[in-house]
């Protein structure tokens, strides 16, 4: 497959496990439905459970998917293949599809 050690690409979450951590305790507590545990002021509701663990792993997969991609791809292939899904934006002029190589060059 990628040859890149799943331990190379684990390493990466450390930079966001904070982020990942409070989506899924917030979404936990914060959405309404049947309560699982309450604790005081504090309920677990079925639906914010449900919901914690699909973001939580939406979040790791995501940034599984995108060390992956950097990891294993050419800056300049990236680049390129950005550049070429923007390209129907350019009938528009829209202003994302310009690139600084067109603005400093054109003449």
């Amino acid at each position: 497959m990628s040859k890149v050690p799943f331990k190379f690409i684990f390493r990466g979450l450390k930079a966001i496990f904070f982020i990942i951590t409070l989506t899924v305790v917030l979404n936990m507590f914060m959405l309404p439905g049947r309560t699982l545990v309450a604790f005081g002021i504090f309920k677990i509701t079925y639906e914010g459970l449900y919901m914690a663990i699909f973001v939580g792993i939406r979040l790791v997969l995501l940034m599984f998917g995108s060390s992956l991609l950097t990891l294993t791809t050419k800056p300049l292939n990236l680049t390129d293949g950005i550049e070429s899904i923007l390209k129907p934006l350019e009938k528009n002029r829209c202003a994302c599809a310009r690139t600084r190589y067109d603005d400093e060059y054109s003449a």
